[in-house]
């Protein structure tokens, strides 16, 4: 049974199962030539040749293509920290005003510990 998907079409004999391009490209889920086009299809297509789907063609995977979790989740999270600290100094920082007039006092001691995790962070990821 052949199934055209995105520019491959899938084939399976005595020797096992092979991908082959189409001389047509598949768009998903419309058929071409009579045959099925699949999304799944696609990947397994692709994953049996070591390539991974990229707009509508099997291509090989480069290792500059592939995210690092750790990296990219540590960045995330650094500046997700970053713009929840800016949220809440806005807020101290009017507060801050408020008691400045009474105490006279420019920082509170809750500012500074804010500033300090920020600091690390900014520095880290410079």
């Amino acid at each position: 049974m052949l199934r055209c998907v995105n520019g491959f079409y899938y084939s399976h004999d005595s020797n096992g199962a092979s991908c082959h391009p189409c001389s047509k490209t598949c768009p998903l889920s419309r058929p071409f030539l009579g045959k099925e086009c699949s999304d799944t299809m696609d990947r397994i297509c692709c994953k049996e040749n070591e390539m991974v789907v990229r707009i509508g063609k099997c291509e090989k995977e480069s290792m500059r293509d592939r995210p690092t979790g750790s990296r990219a989740s540590h960045v995330n999270q650094g500046l997700r920290m970053q713009k929840r600290s800016t949220e809440t100094s806005s807020v101290k920082k009017k507060e801050e005003a408020n008691s400045q007039e009474n105490h006279g006092h420019r920082f509170s001691a809750g500012s500074i510990s804010l500033m300090v995790p920020l600091a690390l962070i900014v520095m880290r990821f410079s």
